[in-house]
């Protein structure tokens, strides 16, 4: 008996350690991720990102806000009367029903950068709830129809190396961590390319060509030459070390938002 509960204490106390453990490295990921989404706008080389304790707090904590907000949403599920078969139909789609709703909010008028997964969840829900409706059209009431066709799925479904994987880290527990990640970093990258699409104010350095910091990382700063007129910004990029030039001068101003030059421009799309 003693053994036994040793054995639990034990397994009990490694997996809160290597959850402690993997906190920094996901905030890590997350704020990368971050960070390639708001340089992948602009162009920037993602070897130019250089991330440091600050960075990672700021965009960790703000990560927080959204596992909120993802939480708050996810309750809605339990508002099913029960969890029968159409709580767990809708619960495939869920990360779908998660990200859709926080792409909204990050992108709002700007419909291009959400259409896509929104057109994508609704042929998933179409698949869905539909698929019954005609594969199995010998079976009386929607319900059924349903439960049908997830046993047939059942039946059907050959297990794939990625299951076994799944089943050795610890069943739905390490898939659904595997989702909430996944969720993660999509949501972090979008986060970093709305804010470069929708960033106004920059600092301008005194250089000549006039060039705009697109990016500060510790004390470098990744700038650009750029077109006041056009709000475009050139994809020849320059790092300006601040303690090399006591000289240089740095102004913020509202001269967005602005656009790479190789790349169209999405304010066009944004509808008002």
């Amino acid at each position: 008996m003693d053994n036994e509960l040793e054995k639990s204490t034990t397994k009990h106390w490694v997996s809160e350690g290597l959850i402690i453990a993997a906190i920094p490295v996901v905030a890590y990921m997350i704020t990368f991720s971050y960070e390639t989404g708001f340089a992948g706008f602009f162009g920037i080389p993602r070897e130019f990102i250089a991330l440091n304790f600050t960075s990672v707090f700021i965009v960790a904590g703000a990560l927080l806000g959204v596992l909120f907000f993802l939480f708050l949403w996810t309750e809605t599920f339990f508002l099913f009367p029960s969890k029968g078969i159409l709580y767990r139909t809708s619960l495939r789609l869920l990360p779908l029903f998660l990200l859709l709703p926080v792409l909204f909010i990050l992108y709002g008028n700007y419909w291009r950068k959400w259409i896509g997964p929104a057109i994508i969840m609704l042929i998933f829900a179409l698949i869905a709830y539909g698929a019954p409706l005609i594969t199995q059209r010998d079976v009386k009431g929607y319900s059924k129809k349903l439960e049908a066709e997830e046993e047939k799925d059942r039946q059907d479904r050959v297990e794939t190396p990625f299951d076994q994987a799944i089943r050795l880290l610890g069943g739905k527990n390490a898939m659904t961590l595997i989702m909430i990640l996944w969720l993660l970093l999509v949501i972090s990258n979008n986060a970093g390319d709305a804010a470069a699409l929708k960033q106004e104010e920059f600092l301008v350095a005194n250089t000549s060509p006039e060039m705009v910091v697109l990016r500060i990382y510790g004390d470098h700063l990744i700038c650009a030459p750029f077109d006041r007129a056009t709000k475009e910004v050139q994809r020849s990029f320059i790092v300006l070390k601040v303690a090399d030039d006591p000289q240089l001068m740095l102004r913020l101003e509202k001269v967005g938002p602005l656009r790479s030059y190789s790349a169209p421009n999405p304010h066009k799309n944004r509808q008002s």
